[in-house]
């Protein structure tokens, strides 16, 4: 009897041992109160989130407060003006740091002002009325305008801005420059005063980042009996340029190919047989601090990608 009882409960035992292990259902039992503590094999470990490793040729620059800006105010932000290339010239006139840092043209020369004198530019801007310009601006545009004509004045779309920091937010009046003999002598006299800067004791401003933008022979058929100067060896290539057609160019590289064109006036150059213009446009202090690829499709290995800009 004990024996038949032992076979017994052996049979059990190895019955139990060979089904198979339950599987876990997501679904909760609403009756159970207990809690399961599952432990995590290696195969279930979280994967953790993607981050995206810096290229090279991108680097992150510290950008500077601006505590006045003159000029065309499309600078102000990244825009489809720029990839389109109508903006490469050198604006705004004209750009005052916090830490006196002094950006003006046309020439382009720079200055390093002391606290003193940031003040006084700040505090003469201010007798000249600027802020109570501005506030008169917000509420109407037309303020800025005076007109002869029996037909009221229709202000075009402004294209140049000027910009202060009062030391609690930043203020801006905008023009289109073909509007700009109809200001009210206020506006002209603050126009006058920002562009009285002399270039004594300042240097020509010396870019760190460079924008190009490259038009062909084919874009440009008159090019094709232009004086053209080689492109330096020890520059990126223009071949590197985005697909639509930019250059970026950082460091001594950036500084080199700007001297270039200053002193020879010339910004036609040849590539491998082909004439193309380079159209350069400085990236200011406050501005854009660090290019990232964008998610379009290109070529990544032989040219720059198109790129986007934070805090432009």
């Amino acid at each position: 009897m004990k024996r038949t009882l032992l076979v017994l409960v052996l049979i059990t035992l190895t019955s139990a041992c060979g089904q198979s292990t339950p599987t876990l259902s997501a679904t909760p039992n609403p009756t159970s109160t207990s809690t399961i503590i599952v432990t995590q094999t290696p195969s279930q470990t979280p994967i953790p989130p993607s981050t995206s490793t810096p290229t090279q040729w991108i680097r992150t620059y510290p950008t500077k407060q601006a505590l006045v800006i003159y000029g065309v105010g499309s600078r102000n932000q990244f825009t489809q003006l720029f990839i389109d290339r109508g903006d490469f010239y050198f604006n705004p006139f004209l750009t005052l740091y916090a830490d006196g840092q002094l950006i003006f043209g046309p020439g382009v020369y720079e200055k390093h002002l002391s606290e003193k004198e940031v003040d006084a530019i700040l505090m003469k801007l201010k007798q000249l009325g600027f802020f109570a310009l501005q506030d008169a601006y917000a509420t109407n545009a037309q303020s800025l305008f005076y007109t002869d004509s029996t037909e009221p004045f229709k202000a075009e779309t402004g294209s140049v801005e000027i910009t202060v920091n009062n030391g609690q937010e930043s203020k801006s009046i905008g023009f289109a420059v073909n509007n700009e003999e109809y200001l009210i002598q206020p506006i002209k006299d603050i126009l006058t005063y920002l562009k009285s800067f002399s270039t004594n004791g300042a240097t020509l401003y010396e870019p760190d980042r460079l924008l190009v933008g490259i038009e062909t022979e084919k874009e440009i058929p008159s090019l094709h009996d232009a004086v053209a100067i080689p492109w330096p060896n020890d520059i990126t290539p223009p071949s590197r340029m985005s697909y639509d057609g930019v250059l970026y160019l950082e460091g001594t590289e950036a500084l080199e190919l700007y001297t270039i064109v200053k002193e020879s006036k010339n910004n036609i150059f040849i590539f491998e047989g082909i004439k193309f213009v380079a159209n350069l446009r400085p990236v200011l202090p406050n501005e854009c601090h660090i290019y990232h690829y964008s998610v379009l499709k290109i070529d990544t290995k032989n040219s720059q990608p198109y790129f986007s800009c934070d805090g432009w």
